[in-house]
């Protein structure tokens, strides 16, 4: 009888070569095929396994976390899948349980590592050998004789996969180193975000601006912008359309559309109150002629009297 054990990855590996050197033991004449150990160096590799699949009457699927998606496992299964009853392929599942098995592999009644389920495997081998079958006793006491380094192999296999997973993993870092990395990521990315769809977005914006305003009085024109629970125009010009824009975008806001501000009514300026006119002025009478003032009389020489002697 014919076993194909079916691997992929380190682990996978270890766990496959130790199945291939215990089992043996526990089942004499029992023929365990393996590929990396069972092809001989210059034999075209595909044909062997082709060839030994096509010959094997049992399948074992050795599935850890890493592998089970793997292209060359689902070949394997596939192949034994065809060629031998369903109840003949079993899948040992190493470090996952039933339920993490997904896809193609979950057709198949699986097993694990346990004692237990490695000795329901065996017996099974057994029942289905046509000749040289031990009894149940037999079975038992060879199982038993052979469980310990069946369990050491296994246990090896995982401690140097949990190793090789150690070195591999980065450093440990604190919660609190962790979250101040992720707050200074978040906050340069979203100061990048921000300048990009500012700097994709104004000149649309602008473009409609443009197009509603008119351009001779583009100076009295404002921008409406929605606040919860404030209305009325923001700003005016083109400085003003600007600044709501870019209110809007950093605080949440949202410009609905561009329109001038509401139109006061102008008040009219009551007429001017008639001041009233100044009476004429009264004529001044003309002034009375001037009376000519008599020429002064020339004066009269008074005779000088001449006294005697004289």
């Amino acid at each position: 009888m014919k076993v194909f054990v079916t691997w992929s990855g380190k682990l996978s590996h270890d766990i496959a070569a130790a199945v291939r050197r215990i089992f043996p033991f526990v089942l004499q004449q029992l023929e365990v095929f393996m590929s990396e150990v069972d092809i001989e160096s210059g034999v075209p590799w595909f044909a062997t396994i082709a060839g030994n699949l096509a010959e094997s009457n049992y399948g074992l699927i050795i599935v850890t976390r890493e592998n089970q998606h793997r292209p060359w496992v689902m070949f394997e299964a596939g192949a034994l899948a065809k060629g031998i009853s369903k109840s003949r392929v079993t899948p040992l599942l190493v470090d996952i349980t039933n339920t993490d098995v997904v896809g193609p592999l979950s057709q198949f009644q699986t097993n694990t590592l346990s004692r237990g389920d490695l000795h329901k495997v065996l017996k099974e081998l057994n029942e289905s050998r046509e000749d040289q079958k031990l009894s149940e006793t037999q079975l038992d006491e060879t199982f038993n004789k052979w469980w310990p380094d069946l369990e050491v192999a296994i246990r090896d296999a995982l401690a140097a996969a949990a190793a090789r997973d150690s070195m591999q993993a980065p450093p440990v870092r604190t919660t609190p180193e962790l979250l101040e990395d992720a707050l200074l990521g978040i906050r340069k990315l979203s100061l990048q975000t921000d300048a990009i769809a500012a700097q994709a977005a104004i000149i649309p914006q602008i473009a409609t601006m443009m197009q509603l305003s008119n351009l001779s009085n583009l100076g009295l024109v404002g921008a409406r912008v929605n606040t919860p629970g404030a209305t009325g125009p923001t700003g005016s010009g083109l400085f003003g359309h600007l600044d709501a824009y870019l209110k809007g975008f950093q605080g949440g806001l949202t410009v609905d559309h561009v329109s001038p501000p509401p139109t006061t009514p102008t008040q009219t300026a009551p007429p001017p109150t008639p001041t009233p006119s100044t009476p004429p002025a009264t004529p001044t009478p003309p002034a009375p002629p001037v009376t000519p003032t008599p020429p002064t009389p020339p004066a009269t020489s008074t005779p000088r009297i001449r006294r005697g002697g004289g």
